[in-house]
């Protein structure tokens, strides 16, 4: 499925790895963010996470439990039950040291997010990206997949072209109908 390829792709944009290492891969509070996790990098700080870590428990009520072990009940009062974002920034906090997440949180959530429920959920909650990547591609005239694949990262990064963009692109009376160098040009607005 095309969604998905193109989600892997920009899941190796936004981790550093490839798929399937993508589906799991965690960072620490770097960014303030908390923890960041996943092919498209949802965090605790923006409340992104939250919601994505308690579908994974519907799809499968056994894989958080396994992972997390002995830590399951402070996991889930913590992350999966609804508390205030700042108390969940400090209860992720012990998860770190400094920036940086220890090795057993690490491999707990990569642990997560690599399992079929993980994947599965990552696949859904990326779907929004989705519909607007491919309703952008659509307005661009970019068919290919490569297009789709462009239209869907630029979705993920900005929330859809920029309107600077959009206008310069649509006024422009030279670009070509080769796709590729629409897609450059797009790439660069």
């Amino acid at each position: 499925m095309l969604a998905r390829k193109c989600l892997a792709l920009t899941g190796t944009f936004e981790t550093s790895r490839k798929p399937p290492v993508c589906f799991g891969e965690a960072t620490g509070n770097f960014d303030g963010a908390g923890v960041s996790f996943g092919v498209l990098q949802w965090n605790i700080g923006q409340g992104t996470l939250q919601p994505l870590l308690r579908r994974i428990h519907e799809l499968d009520p056994k894989v958080i439990p396994h992972a997390t072990a002995d830590k399951y009940d402070d996991f889930a009062y913590w992350i999966l039950e609804r508390k205030a974002t700042k108390d969940q920034l400090k209860y992720v906090q012990t998860w770190q040291k400094g920036e940086t997440l220890t090795h057993e949180w690490d491999d707990n959530l990569y642990e997560i997010g690599s399992s079929e429920a993980g994947t599965q959920a990552q696949v859904e909650f990326a779907n929004d990206y989705w519909e607007k990547g491919v309703a952008l591609a659509k307005e661009l005239r970019l068919f290919s997949e490569r297009g789709y694949a462009l239209c869907f990262d630029i979705c993920v990064q900005q929330g859809t072209l920029k309107e600077k963009g959009r206008n310069t692109y649509k006024s422009n009376s030279e670009l070509s109908a080769n796709e590729e160098v629409r897609m450059e040009f797009v790439a660069k607005h």
